[in-house]
């Protein structure tokens, strides 16, 4: 290995050159090029490898990757029991103790034709893990003999999936409340999804 005196090269920077390596240029005043495939920290943590900067170098809080998914369709369900929207985003974690910040945006309405209390629920789930769950509620307001609750809903949830396997977080939505109701996602714009890696 060729050592390069931290001195000669910068006062606050001590940098060392791997074998293979070339360097170009000349130490003076003037402009000169340093050109490695790897950069290691004197303690010997990679900070560069084959001309990628590490992800365990940047410091915490730093946003990894950002993936987003879309829907732009109508779905309907009359369950009690949790149903897919159609919404959803898959994201690989480079690191296990990455934490996820996930942010989800869907229109979602309620409806029934009648009179009774009518209740439908939304929920955002990593694989088939729930993480938050979020109501939406309509008593006893008519519109053309029915009665309709329709609203914009934002889940937003930090996650510690503690993994580095591919995760997919997706939204799911049921009738809570009211016989024969149902809840549907509303086709007024895409509805969006993003998951966002952040390093821990």
């Amino acid at each position: 290995m060729t050592s390069i005196d931290p001195e000669e090269l910068q006062q606050s920077h001590s940098w060392r050159l791997q074998a293979n390596e070339s360097f170009d240029g000349i130490w003076s005043n003037q402009m000169s090029t340093l050109r490695v495939n790897n950069v290691n920290e004197v303690g010997g943590d990679s900070v560069i490898t084959a001309g990628i900067l590490d992800s365990g170098s940047l410091p915490t809080g730093s946003i990894l990757q950002v993936v987003q998914g879309t829907h732009n369709s109508i779905t309907n369900t009359t369950s009690t029991s949790y149903q897919d929207t159609g919404l959803s985003v898959s994201i690989t974690p480079s690191s296990s103790t990455s934490k996820i910040i996930v942010l989800a945006t869907q229109t979602f309405r309620v409806l029934l034709s009648g009179s009774d209390d009518i209740e439908g629920r939304m929920q955002l789930v990593r694989d088939a893990t729930s993480l938050r769950e979020t109501n939406l509620r309509i008593r006893a307001t008519a519109y053309s003999g029915s009665l309709v609750n329709s609203q914009l809903q934002t889940i937003s949830y930090l996650d510690s999936p503690a993994s580095t396997s591919a995760l997919t977080y997706k939204t799911q939505m049921k009738v809570q409340l009211g016989a024969g109701a149902a809840v549907r996602t509303d086709q007024v714009g895409p509805s969006t999804i993003i998951a966002m890696e952040v390093a821990a």
